[in-house]
């Protein structure tokens, strides 16, 4: 007897679902900057590489890819370079370099390096350039920030509006714009 033609068209489909992505790209489940909220646990990020999710899991070109799949309490850990972005933290996650001597972050033109509105989130361990403020903290609680050096941002090193207990420590502010 002759198939329905219905369920010849559902095989393909079926085969899709059961292999995923047909790119086996990570970013299969992006959702856009600031975190999914992705559990790690479910989507094989690859060996750790130069910048990672709690020191084992990823290869990540940015800190905002790597921001993709955090969740509250997951460490974002970036070797010693430069990078060009701006990093918005939507999550109480804590991004970590390797040191202020090492590692760089210049922010894009009219762009602060570090967004962050979460509570709970941190940032140590990076040398700041920006041709605006070099954080901008907005709406958060229990921020941390430690081991930064702001190199002459153009306005201020730290902008913070509406924060309760913001704790910065081992930072350095070299000429920046506004104070």
């Amino acid at each position: 007897p002759m198939e329905p033609p219905m369920r010849a068209s559902l095989l393909p489909s079926l085969l899709f679902l059961a292999l995923g992505c047909p790119d086996g790209s990570k970013d299969s489940l992006d959702t856009g900057p600031g975190g999914s909220g992705t559990d790690t646990a479910d989507v094989d990020l690859g060996p750790a590489g130069c910048i990672n999710l709690n020191g084992e899991e990823g290869d990540f070109d940015t800190i905002t890819d790597a921001l993709k799949y955090a969740v509250d309490g997951d460490t974002v850990n970036v070797c010693a370079g430069d990078y060009t972005e701006k990093v918005t933290l939507l999550h109480a996650v804590a991004v970590v370099g390797e040191g202020s001597l090492t590692n760089t972050i210049d922010a894009p033109v009219n762009e602060p390096a570090f967004d962050i509105a979460s509570s709970g989130a941190s940032v140590s361990g990076f040398t700041i350039t920006s041709t605006r403020s070099g954080v901008v903290v907005s709406d958060a609680s229990d921020v941390s920030l430690n081991d930064l050096a702001f190199d002459a941002p153009a306005n201020y090193g730290v902008e913070a509006a509406e924060v309760e207990n913001l704790t910065i420590t081992g930072c350095t502010f070299t000429l920046p714009g506004y104070g």
